[in-house]
């Protein structure tokens, strides 16, 4: 028998009895254990509830206290608010930095004055800067947002950013209800922009608040930044980011506002150009031609008469001719002959009882332009031709740029390590960017603007400045600054008479030499300038004692005008005469030498499909797109299975490179949708310069705006190695006009043409009748005897009063000093590059000699500052303090 196994079976309902009691035991433990964990969760949750509920409601209450604390500051410096009660302390500070890139400001530090409460669930409520916060444990969040706001909008076709902090400082104590507040005046603690005049960064730090972590949150929001390591305004970062020290409880934030700062901006010169010349006083008696005329969209060759302004006397002798108009601060006089002044001028200093120069005589009527009559006109001489208007006040003198030279510009770029050695610049072409030495290097003949500004800074240490032989480059603008003396001894070049490409700006310590042609602008107000016989600037002359030593002429890019010295009640003025101009003899001495070319072959371009050269060339020749065309050209160069280059565009009127060889030129119709549209191309000679005859529709119009009633007469010349009659002057005036018909070769003698017109004026001159010549010539003489005996023609010209206008057509082989020579003193010298401006020109001179309007009103317009400052809004910084009385 089994023993173990039956002892198993005899003590198993012992032991079986004695478990059931102790699970009984178990059981109701656990009924009790779950009983009590139960009650334990009810109270945790009773507790989380109550401590929720006590914090939405203290939430609410600091809510109500933010809204009702608005609302009592709104209209009002005292008024009641309702409060939670709770201590007030200073509880962190807000400091403001703004930074143009080169320097920064920086505000005081503005005081937290915080309102905060803790409640019986235990969280802690504030209200701080304008916003409410609640901090649980060690973690915070924001109840309602403070007032801080950043946002973009555009300027200058850009997105740029602009910030408004307000910051709410509480004081005093408070009381749980109603307490009264009063509010101090705003202030914006010490944050003055201007002195940095463009602000491109702005830093935001808030620092020591134990809401820190809430604070990161809101402006990394607001400000939409990107987190960061380090957060230095210096580096000048495109995007906003945002750093935040937790163990310093500090958040800073670097937002973007108008970008890169332009060293244009940092220096802060506000120019003030009124027009082509600016100075303090016009040194002596003037006695010779100075042309002072205006130009838009780039345009030399359309000018009309601008302004120049004198701070001073100007007084001038019979030999002045003055074409553009003087606006005089002082005296207008004039001291002995008949000087001409064309069309008006005007002077701040006039005697209202009778003539300028002559007190008593000559007065002439005039009609009123403001409600006052503060607006008269009077004759300048004797001769009744040169008219001179009152202004009611003088206009503003132009600031000493002294300060912006030297501790703007040259201060920076000398001590900076990053800036460029100008002197040792290994390169012919200088590229965008910074540069400083006490001389520009000789070897530097072009600087290149293409990739952004030019700056470039010249000690005194090296002498005199010379400019010579440099050409401007690009789209963007090249900076010169210096407190040196600067001669100017060879041509200044800019592209396509865009004159701001270039700005010399000197300190009043400086002389100014300009001995040769100059391109672009000369800023130095107070400063000695000199500018030689014969020379043509094109731009503008801002200076101070000016010394003209003969002839000058100014051409004026009317987008560089910042202000307009004449007072808007005395800018349009509407002289009643009745004028009968004498009758006009005109002859016109054409060029019909070789080099004007002609059209040999012509063909069309259809579609926008890519085709082969219209036109059979056997080789490479020169096209040109039909001048009235529709449409422009896309022009590519072909290799057969190898390719082809990028096409390129050629817009109507110009020319381009075809070849119906190796490699093969291929063209299409610039319109990606046209499939139906066509443009014709001529083959014209390489160096031609009126292949179309333009100048015979040009003469043609002219001829048409002549009046054979008022007995004008025309007559029209050629020219190549010989002269040629196409009809001698007469009163026939559509005759005339039909006998102009334009060939094209031979060599080049000016005189020729010259001489025949010439001939056909009797040797004394017609009294009342005006004699006018325009001579149109596209390169030099053949030779250097035919230039002496041109300048022989232009003289007996003059001896026989005939006014002579010439015109040159073409950017080369134009000799501008022998067709400036070949100019009477009435008459003018034009340069163009395109014989498709010929008409502008033509019309232009027949508006002069033939209208003779007498209506003298004129439109001026005003360009924008050129530093484009944003200092006075881009950054709105206000604190207002409020005490709290409880």
């Amino acid at each position: 028998m089994n023993r173990t196994g039956r002892e198993s079976s005899v003590t198993g309902p012992s032991e079986r009895g004695a478990n059931e009691q102790v699970g009984l035991i178990l059981l109701i433990g656990l009924v009790i254990i779950a009983g009590s964990l139960v009650v334990a969760a009810g109270m945790v949750a009773l507790d989380a509830v109550q401590m929720q509920a006590s914090g939405e409601q203290s939430e609410q209450e600091m809510r109500q206290f933010d809204k009702d604390l608005q609302t009592a500051m709104l209209d009002n410096t005292t008024g009641p608010v309702h409060a939670p009660g709770g201590e007030i302390s200073d509880e962190g500070t807000i400091t403001i930095t703004a930074s143009n890139g080169y320097g920064d400001t920086e505000s005081e530090s503005i005081t937290m004055g915080t309102l905060h409460k803790k409640d019986d669930a235990g969280n802690v409520l504030a209200h701080q800067a304008g916003g409410a916060w609640r901090k649980t444990g060690e973690s915070s969040s924001v109840v309602s947002k403070p007032s801080i706001r950043y946002y973009t909008e555009q300027a200058g076709g850009n997105e740029v950013g602009r910030i408004d902090v307000s910051v709410t400082n509480l004081e005093g104590n408070v009381k749980s209800g109603t307490n009264r507040v009063t509010k101090r005046p705003s202030s914006t603690n010490g944050l003055n922009v201007s002195n940095i005049t463009f602000v491109s960064h702005v830093a935001i730090e808030v620092s020591d608040t134990p809401y820190h972590d809430a604070w990161y949150r809101f402006l990394k929001t607001e400000f939409e930044a990107s987190s960061a390591n380090t957060c230095d305004i210096s580096d000048g970062s495109d995007k906003n980011v945002i750093c935040h020290d937790e163990a310093n409880r500090e958040v800073t934030v670097i937002a973007t506002i108008d970008g890169t700062n332009p060293f244009a901006n940092h220096v802060g010169i506000d120019p003030t150009v009124y027009g082509g010349l600016y100075a303090d006083r016009i040194t002596g008696n003037y006695d010779s031609a100075l042309t002072v005329r205006g130009y838009d969209n780039h345009n030399i060759s359309n000018r009309s008469a601008d302004l120049f302004a004198v701070n001073n006397d100007l007084k001038m002798k019979g030999g002045a001719k003055v074409t553009g108009i003087p606006v005089v601060n002082e005296h207008l006089s004039v001291i002995s002959g008949q000087p001409n002044i064309s069309p008006l001028a005007y002077a701040a200093a006039l005697d209202r009882g009778g003539h300028p120069g002559h007190p008593g005589s000559w007065r002439y009527d005039y009609i009123n332009t403001t409600a006052d009559g503060s607006t008269a006109a009077f004759w300048l001489t004797s001769q009744h031709d040169s008219l001179v208007a009152n202004m009611s006040k003088p206009f503003d003198s132009v600031d000493m740029i002294d300060s912006n030279v030297e501790n703007g510009a040259l201060d920076y770029l000398e001590n900076n390590p990053n800036v460029t050695d100008i002197e040792s610049y290994g390169s012919t072409t200088v590229d965008s960017g910074l540069y400083y030495g006490d001389d520009l290097n000789s070897g530097i003949d072009t600087i290149n603007t293409s990739d952004g500004d030019v700056h470039i800074g010249i000690g005194n240490g090296g002498g005199p400045l010379e400019l010579s032989d440099l050409q401007i480059t690009g789209n963007n603008r090249a900076y010169i600054y210096t407190e040196s003396n600067v001669d100017i001894r060879q041509d200044i070049e800019v592209p396509g008479n865009r004159a701001g490409a270039l700005w010399v700006y000197s300190s009043s310590s400086s002389t100014i030499d300009v001995e040769r042609d100059y391109e672009g602008v000369v800023y130095a107000p107070g400063s000695h300038v000199t500018i030689d016989d014969g020379v043509e600037i094109t731009g503008a002359v801002v200076g101070g004692t000016t010394n003209l030593r003969g002839d000058a002429t100014i051409n004026f890019d009317r987008t560089l005008r910042t202000d307009v010295p004449i007072p808007t009640e005395n800018r349009n003025i509407s002289i009643e005469a009745d004028r009968t101009r004498d009758p006009l003899d005109v002859t016109f001495v054409l060029d019909r030498s070789g080099s004007m070319g002609q059209v040999h072959d012509s063909g069309t371009v259809s579609d926008n499909n890519w085709q082969t050269t219209p036109i059979s060339t056997g080789g490479y020749t020169t096209g040109i797109v039909d001048p009235e065309a529709n449409y422009s050209l896309e022009v590519r160069e072909c290799w057969g299975p190898w390719g082809c280059s990028s096409p390129t565009t050629v817009d109507p009127g110009d020319s381009t490179q075809l070849s119906d060889s190796w490699p093969q030129t291929e063209v299409r119709v610039a319109n990606g949708t046209c499939t139906s549209c066509e443009v014709d191309v001529f083959q014209i000679d390489t160096d031609s310069s009126d292949p179309f005859g333009l100048r015979a529709n040009a003469t043609k119009k002219f001829i048409r705006m002549m009046n054979r009633s008022n007995d004008d007469r025309a007559g029209v010349f050629e020219f190549n190695s010989n002269g040629h009659e196409l009809h001698s002057l007469s009163r026939d005036l559509d005759d005339v006009r039909d006998s102009v018909s334009v060939t094209a070769g031979g060599g080049t003698d000016i005189s020729s043409g010259m001489e025949r017109a010439i001939d056909e004026y009797s040797a004394t001159p017609t009294p009342g009748r005006d004699r006018i010549m325009i001579v149109l010539s596209d390169g030099e003489n053949s030779n250097s005897a035919a230039d002496s005996r041109t300048r022989a023609q232009a003289q007996r010209a003059e001896n026989r009063g005939i006014t002579v206008y010439t015109i040159g057509l073409g950017e080369n082989n134009i000799n501008k000093p022998l067709l400036r020579d070949a100019a009477t003193d009435d008459g003018e010298f034009h340069m163009i590059d395109n014989a498709s401006q010929l008409e502008d020109i033509f019309e232009g001179i027949a508006n002069r000699e033939i209208q003779q309007e007498d209506d003298l009103s004129f439109d001026i317009s005003v360009s924008p500052t050129m530093s484009g400052t944003s200092s006075d809004y881009v950054v709105n910084v206000d604190t207002q303090t409020v005490r709290i009385n409880g």
